[in-house]
């Protein structure tokens, strides 16, 4: 189970924030997958085969037709879910988005009234560093993980739907 730690710092705003807007494919796997790019590109993880497979959204067709690599990219998503990062290195804030649905800042640029995480962030029991933080609006989350995240759930729901059914379905005759 992850587990998120916080210890308070204030830090100073600057009109400087680094805004990311991109094409992400409607697929819900190319979604989650962009959620996690989003997510990787606030906190420190380790740059493995996994972590680079369920960030590339541009090339989501890679795992979408692979159960087991959905499974992953589903369970990423569950351990960096939006409840253990809101209000320590991602928040909510329409204003600091601007046109955008989701802004990225230099923590040193972040105004003073958002109190963002000096301490790592621990997620399935490593400390994570928190690099940037990222704004977003509500239409960010829902399009870019809670909606797709039902989708892919209702996928491998099926899946697993189908392996029962065919297990049922084997007749042994003695």
């Amino acid at each position: 189970m992850a587990v998120a730690t916080l210890a308070a710092a204030a830090f100073n705003r600057s009109e400087f924030g680094i805004t990311q807007i991109s094409e992400v494919p409607s697929a819900p796997e190319a979604k989650c997958m962009y959620y996690l790019d989003s997510i990787f590109t606030v906190i420190q993880m380790d740059d493995t085969p996994l972590t680079r497979r369920v960030r590339d959204y541009e090339n989501y067709r890679e795992i979408q037709d692979c159960e087991e690599k959905v499974k992953e990219l589903y369970t990423m998503c569950i351990l960096l879910n939006p409840d253990v990062l809101l209000n320590k290195c991602i928040f909510l804030n329409d204003k600091m988005c601007g046109d955008a649905r989701n802004a990225f800042y230099e923590i040193k640029d972040v105004d003073s009234s958002v109190i963002v995480s000096n301490d790592d962030i621990i997620i399935d029991g490593q400390r994570r560093v928190v690099k940037k933080v990222m704004f977003f609006k509500l239409e960010w989350l829902n399009y870019n993980y809670e909606f797709p995240m039902k989708e892919l759930e209702k996928y491998l729901k099926y899946k697993q739907d189908e392996r029962d059914k065919a297990e049922s379905s084997v007749c042994i005759i003695l």
